[in-house]
């Protein structure tokens, strides 16, 4: 990695310290609620897109809706307590939480009621914590509303599952929502089709995500749009980003930058959004610190399904974005390769450019992607199943996927290193 890296960016990061959160404890206080809201997020996120629906399951759903949470919701429920039980400060504001998580950790079975009985008590109390709290003057960003109208007229069929999905997002949606954005390439119109999979933010409203029956209702409604998203592509691998109207007042970019409101596109009409941010630089190398482990595990391996070397693929792309990230410079993605090109190393470079260019030119091609919905029987067409059966699809690891893993591993080897 060269030296440059050094100076690169540090000027244009927006971060509030926390001495301007004059009512909120000290800096280890704020850190370890700053985790709890971490946590909290990561569990209404997996929670609201279906944690512990295994694939059969969702097939199934609603009829199987009532699952148990999954090991690693459970392993973030504990975190949580732990977290909680370790600050007299953090605990006092936060009893209820603790009372009820402690609880939970304790039993063998955790129903996802269980679950959303808890987030919802503790956005309550972290609603209480935040508005108790001086920060800063708020950021207000700007968005495009969304125009069926501006994309091309021969690709609407292509297009039509996400339009649906749209019109159910306003339909179904709306009244749990302060916002909804897509976001990506099929908000710039940019697209790849056969690669290209569907990326939506939600913003959760505050009566919703503090009230348990309405989010079990909500969940349920998330989790019946899963089938519009994978008509798109059967090989998405992740469901909504969501967050919640209380973490606007406390706010780390790492949950979505602010920069990325300027290509997104609001779904519906909607209020002026009001933004306090806090230090999220710790989130920001913990995030770029797992991808890299991540890439590192699964370059030591070999890759047996197209499903995952898609996943492969879009973690190694990401990884310029979460560098710069890091460095304090908030981009989108697909400007990150350009910004990175004076940081990394000529063998990254050519590494980012060619997987960009299987993206673009020959994913379709090369993997024999097509639309997955022709290629099996009729009886097989239900989205979930499609989803299924492209976690089996083979996967051709020849000479140029093994380099392509090996300078992988080299590259998250190095910034390991760097960061470390």
């Amino acid at each position: 990695m060269k030296e440059k890296i050094m100076n690169y960016g540090l000027q244009t990061s927006i971060k509030t310290e926390f001495s301007s959160y004059t009512n909120a404890g000290t800096e280890q206080e704020i850190l370890m609620i700053s985790l709890l809201q971490n946590n909290a997020k990561e569990l209404l996120s997996g929670c609201l897109n279906g944690v512990g629906l295994n694939m059969f399951s969702r097939f199934l759903f609603p009829i199987s809706g009532s699952a148990l949470i999954s090991g690693k919701a459970r392993f973030r429920l504990t975190k949580m307590y732990h977290i909680l039980n370790s600050n007299p400060y953090v605990r006092e504001r936060f009893q209820l939480s603790y009372e009820k998580s402690s609880s939970l950790v304790k039993r063998s079975r955790i129903t996802i009621r269980d679950l959303i009985g808890f987030l919802a008590l503790f956005y309550r109390e972290f609603g209480q914590f935040v508005s108790q709290i001086h920060s800063n003057a708020g950021y207000r960003p700007r968005f495009n509303r969304f125009d069926e109208m501006e994309y091309p007229a021969g690709d609407r069929p292509y297009l039509f599952p996400f339009f649906q999905l749209r019109d159910y997002i306003c339909r179904n949606m709306k009244e749990y929502l302060v916002a909804a954005f897509v976001h990506g390439s099929i908000a710039t119109i940019d697209y790849v089709k056969g690669w290209s999979d569907v990326d939506l933010l939600i913003v959760v409203n505050q009566e919703t995500v503090t009230d348990p029956e309405l989010l079990f209702q909500f969940r349920k409604k998330v989790i019946k749009s899963w089938p519009f998203l994978l008509h798109i592509d059967p090989f998405q691998h992740h469901g909504y980003f969501i967050f919640s109207e209380i973490d606007l007042n406390f706010y780390p970019q790492t949950y979505f930058p602010f920069i990325l409101f300027d290509y997104s596109k609001s779904l519906f009409e909607t209020v002026p959004l009001v933004f306090h941010d806090r230090d999220s630089s710790r989130e920001g190398k913990k995030e770029l610190m797992d991808i890299c482990r991540t890439l590192q595990t699964m370059s030591r391996r070999r890759i047996y399904s197209l499903y995952i070397w898609k996943l492969y693929l879009h973690l190694l792309m990401l990884l310029p974005t979460l560098y710069l990230q890091f460095m304090g410079e908030y981009c989108y993605k697909k400007f990150s390769f350009e910004m990175i090109r004076n940081v990394f190393e000529k063998s990254d470079i050519e590494l980012l450019a060619w997987v960009s260019h299987i993206r673009n030119h020959r994913w379709v091609s090369d993997y024999h992607i097509h639309h997955l919905n022709q290629q099996v029987p009729m009886i097989f067409s239900h989205p979930t199943l499609l989803s299924f059966f492209s976690r089996l699809m083979p996967f051709r690891y020849g000479r140029e996927e093994k380099k392509i893993m090996s300078t992988t591993l080299s590259l998250a080897d190095r910034v390991l290193e760097e960061i470390s």
